[in-house]
């Protein structure tokens, strides 16, 4: 009776610890969220684009902010992580008029692309236009009984820049930002994470495609 009773304590205490641990973990991993979220902001105040259009990834490592007065875009990307978990960043900033392409990207694969001179459609031609992304994510399996599952959307930036040509802003990722998991399976199409990275996503690239077109006015004389 006594062992039982020994053992019982031993597992009652072991859960205890590990429960609290994780607790302090999850913490730890808000804690270090904020002050990423912190040090961004404070950086868009110290350059007066803080009222400018603008998305962070929710894992605060990379984002996108359009300066509509001088017409200019920032790219924010994770440069390192430091020894305490936050983020340096690297700031690149610009004219708009450098922006030469624009893509939608679903799991790796392009399913919309804007650029320079021309407009090219991926996964279904003219989808975009007659139903938007979600229309277009929902019949990439192909497979009308098969539950269609997103796993990540990213928007690519090319820029006429040969040090850094182009940038991929997250709007969407299967990596749980508080806890580091993985869902390999992916979200589906009608969950509100897929529905809210599809309503940013499709308003950037709304706004590429403007800054694209108006360059090829501009072009075209």
């Amino acid at each position: 009776m006594e062992v039982l009773m020994l053992v019982a304590v031993a597992i009652i205490a072991y859960f205890l610890i590990n429960g609290q641990s994780s607790k302090d973990n999850d913490k730890q991993i808000k804690n270090t969220l904020i002050a990423n979220q912190n040090k961004l902001y404070a950086y868009l105040r110290s350059k007066e684009i803080y009222d400018c259009k603008k998305y962070i990834s929710n894992d605060y490592q990379n984002g996108i902010v359009f300066d509509e007065k001088n017409n200019e875009i920032l790219f924010i990307s994770k440069k390192f992580t430091n020894d305490d978990g936050t983020f340096e960043y690297n700031y690149n900033k610009y004219k708009a008029n450098q922006v030469f392409q624009s893509e939608i990207i679903v799991d790796d694969k392009s399913i919309y692309k804007t650029q320079r001179g021309s407009q090219l459609l991926g996964a279904a031609v003219g989808g975009f236009a007659l139903g938007g992304i979600g229309a277009i994510i929902g019949g990439l399996s192909g497979n009308k009984t098969k539950e269609t599952k997103v796993r990540s959307i990213q928007l690519k930036v090319s820029i006429a820049d040969t040090s850094s040509p182009s940038y991929k802003v997250k709007f969407l990722s299967n990596v749980d930002p508080y806890t580091g998991q993985i869902d390999k399976n992916g979200y589906s199409t009608d969950s509100s994470k897929v529905k809210a990275a599809l309503n940013h996503i499709e308003r950037w690239q709304g706004i590429m495609d403007i800054i694209i077109k108006q360059q090829n006015k501009v072009a075209n004389g």
